[in-house]
């Protein structure tokens, strides 16, 4: 019977070698050994090499017990699976009684999220990708779900092929709850901020209207009988002429401050003809007032929108004219206004001094947030781009989806 042995010799200068040993008896027509042949070679390096692959993975079990982490060691030419014994506790399987292998994973993966999970694991060694993440649901061994953060290194040998894929999960149950209780209380308060906008508008076309009818019309009787008793006054009392002539000169004025402030409020224009036209008057107000050109490109049709969204991108336009006004010493300033490709798109562009975009993301002032909130309200998005010395562009989109 032949066999094989390994052993390990020292030499003369102390020197430790591996041989193996191949031996194979002849018999004779009696069936009794009379000669043996054996071949011995040098198997030192094979045995360097098996205890570098024996400490290493010893390295890799003992790290496997100190972290938190569920690592997983997937064979992919065998397709066996070894965890560490944080896959046990984790998820609630007994060693000595259900081992887990190659499809536990499977089994455990939620249905919604399987089909999702192993195609893009397919997919990143397919494609020769050498590292691979994705979030996911797990059912455990009672068939509570967790939520898992899994990531995997996928080794290829010299021709490129892969062979072996070491990765690690991270139970993100915690985080996950947390993250669905800080979007709940988001969303609850921007129904909040969205209740109190929408109050606040119906609070100023109340006040609007009030000042234009009823202020407005006690202003023009007033003028009347100033008129009136002006025309009654006989020549010789001219001094009293001139004061009535004074008084209503400034009645004029004041008739034509309630105005301005009943259209800041809430612009009549903006319910009876439409976003267009009340932001053409107000881009024409900005410009007498601020001595700033203007320009304003619009489709030349009104576009149709709900009120909420009508009020929300009139008040980013007036909020970014105010701030042109305040701070960027602009010469001009071009308005447009769009529909194309399912979004209502509006653009605030000026040549002033501009701004460090990082520094006013950071300092967060309450007229750039409450732009983009209106906006996230209404499920578009705000940008504004700027560079000191270069002006400043507020674009703003609007899903056309009404």
């Amino acid at each position: 019977k032949s066999g094989t042995l390994e052993f390990e010799i020292t030499g003369l200068k102390g020197a430790h070698r591996w041989l193996e040993t191949h031996a194979v008896p002849f018999k004779n027509a009696e069936g009794k050994i009379v000669s043996l042949l054996s071949v011995t070679r040098d198997i030192t390096e094979r045995k360097k090499i098996e205890q570098k692959i024996k400490e290493s993975n010893e390295r890799f079990e003992i790290i496997s017990l100190a972290t938190n982490d569920i690592i997983w060691d997937w064979d992919l030419v065998n397709n066996k699976v070894w965890w560490n014994e944080n896959f046990y506790s984790a998820f609630g399987y007994d060693r000595k009684t259900n081992v887990a292998d190659e499809g536990t994973w499977d089994l455990g993966l939620h249905p919604d999220d399987k089909e999702r999970v192993i195609a893009g694991v397919q997919k990143s060694i397919g494609k020769g990708d050498h590292y691979w993440f994705d979030e996911y649901r797990f059912l455990k061994a009672d068939g509570t779900v967790v939520f898992i953060f899994d990531r995997g290194f996928v080794l290829y040998n010299n021709e490129g092929k892969p062979y072996r894929m070491v990765g690690a999960m991270l139970d993100i149950t915690d985080r996950k709850k947390a993250d669905q209780k800080l979007e709940e209380s988001y969303s609850a308060i921007r129904q909040l901020t969205e209740h109190l906008q929408n109050i606040r508008e119906e609070e100023r076309t109340h006040i609007a209207r009030e000042i234009h009818d009823e202020l407005g019309q006690h202003l023009a009787v007033l003028k009347m009988d100033i008129s009136w008793l002006n025309k009654k006054m006989e020549l010789s009392e001219e001094p009293v002429k001139q004061k009535l002539s004074e008084l209503t000169q400034l009645l004029d004025e004041t008739v034509n401050t309630v105005r301005r402030i009943s259209s800041q409020l809430r612009p009549s224009l903006l319910d009876d003809l439409g976003l267009i036209a009340a932001m053409d008057w107000h881009l024409n107000e900005f410009g007498k007032h601020s001595g700033i050109k203007t320009e304003f490109n619009e489709p030349g049709i009104d576009i149709i929108l709900p009120n909420a969204v009508k009020t929300g991108l009139y008040r980013i336009f007036q909020e970014s004219l105010t701030n042109v006004a305040r701070h960027a010493e602009a010469k001009k300033v071009i308005v447009s206004l769009r529909k194309i490709n399912k979004q209502i798109e509006l653009k605030i562009k000026d040549n002033g001094r501009g701004f460090d975009s990082q520094k006013t993301a950071n300092r967060g002032t309450h007229g750039i947030l409450g732009m983009k909130e209106r906006i996230a309200m209404m499920g578009g998005t705000c940008e504004i781009n700027s560079v000191t010395g270069k002006g400043t562009t507020v674009e703003v989109s609007v899903p056309d989806n009404f």
